[in-house]
Order: structure tokens, then C-alpha cells, then sequence
């Protein structure tokens, strides 16, 4: 079963992202912000990482900046969702921008382009 990492600081939206994965096959591994999920990468070893923008501690930016320095970090397909335009984005190393509001099905959907079905 493959394993994503999913970081929002908004606790229900965390809850329905983690549940809509489980049904879709996936292990998702909740964390609260930045921070954490830093903490959690090493011991979870995720196959993808979904990261919101606007956290308190570290944004999803930096997240994805500290993700790409650790020894294997730059291997873990990293999303950003973000309800910034995407053309506002800075300059980064994700691999996609999921646009907020989306549907489930979308969500599902670049999970699987990035990694596959589980």
C-alpha cells in the first residue's frame, strides 16, 4: 500500500482529504503543519507528499524546500494545494498544484498520475 503524507493545518479538510485516500486504496499519514510532517517523513518514507500552501510554523514552500535536502527528498513527488492562483506561485520544486476548492475525484486523480492506483 503506498503511503502519502497528507499536511493541512485545517483539521476537517485533513480528516476528508486522509478518508478519500483510504477509500481510494492509499495509507495517508495526517500531519497538522510543517513541522511535523518534516518529523514524520523520515520514519513514514511516503510515496507522495500533499502539502497546503498557508500553515502556521512553515508553508507548504518551505516544506517542499526542506523535503528536497534530505537524503532521499528529492525522489518524494511533492503537491501543493493552495487556493493561490497558480501563476502566483514562486518559482519551487513540487511536482503539481492541486487548486483549491477540488472535487475528491480530482484529488484521486493526481494522486494516481504521480504514483499510480495502490
Amino acid at each position: 500500500m503506498k503511503t502519502i503524507l497528507v499536511v493541512d493545518d485545517e483539521y476537517d479538510l485533513l480528516q476528508t482529504i486522509c478518508a478519500t485516500l483510504e477509500l481510494g486504496g492509499y495509507q495517508p499519514v495526517p500531519a497538522g503543519n510543517g513541522r511535523a510532517a518534516l518529523q514524520m517523513i523520515e520514519a513514514e518514507r511516503p510515496d507522495l507528499v500533499l502539502t497546503d500552501v498557508m500553515m502556521p510554523y512553515m508553508s507548504g514552500y518551505d516544506l517542499v524546500s526542506e523535503i528536497r535536502k534530505l537524503p532521499d527528498g528529492k525522489d518524494i513527488p511533492t503537491v501543493l494545494m493552495s487556493a493561490i492562483d497558480p501563476s502566483q506561485h514562486p518559482e519551487g520544486s513540487w511536482d503539481k498544484v492541486l487548486p483549491k476548492p477540488f472535487t475528491l475525484d480530482t484529488l484521486l486523480e493526481t494522486v494516481e498520475g504521480l504514483i499510480g492506483p495502490d
